[in-house]
């Protein structure tokens, strides 16, 4: 699914994603809620309080992939307790975020005045939606 007419979200500001897509969807694999975390989960941040209850039932998806936007809309951003991705009527919380370090190959294709970031994020789609989502991932796939 291409990102073009969407925007990162955060506390009190949004910023224009210049382009991007999400690469990857999947359905989430946790079986149930839990406070226990030990190993690798300990590690892990946190699972959003307000999606507890849908963990294991099957609406949550999990998606990855990538953005770009402005420079100078990433400076003086701040740290954000949340942060989406909106496109449309899906907001997608973002769950993990690191900065992508260009290839010089790749990088003649972006504008240097950009950043290029990687993504996991959560989406609860209802039907329609997920639908949607799915039939823009396999066209833009060729699944």
């Amino acid at each position: 699914m291409r990102l073009s007419q969407a925007k990162v979200v955060g506390d009190a500001k949004a910023i224009p994603i210049v382009m991007g897509e999400i690469t990857r969807l999947f359905q989430d694999r946790r079986e149930t809620a839990g406070s226990i975390r030990v190993g690798d989960a300990v590690r892990r941040r946190k699972f959003p309080a307000d999606l507890e209850p849908d963990v294991g039932t099957g609406r949550l998806w999990v998606a990855s992939g990538h953005f770009e936007v402005m420079t100078r809309d990433v400076q003086g951003w701040g740290k954000s307790s949340e942060m989406f991705i909106v496109k449309g009527d899906l907001a997608f919380r973002i769950t993990k975020l690191s900065a992508s370090a260009p290839s010089t190959k790749k990088r003649e294709h972006f504008a240097p005045e950009t950043v290029t970031w990687e993504f996991s994020a959560v989406v609860k789609p209802n039907a329609a939606q997920l639908e949607l989502l799915q039939s823009e991932l396999e066209s833009q796939s060729g699944w």
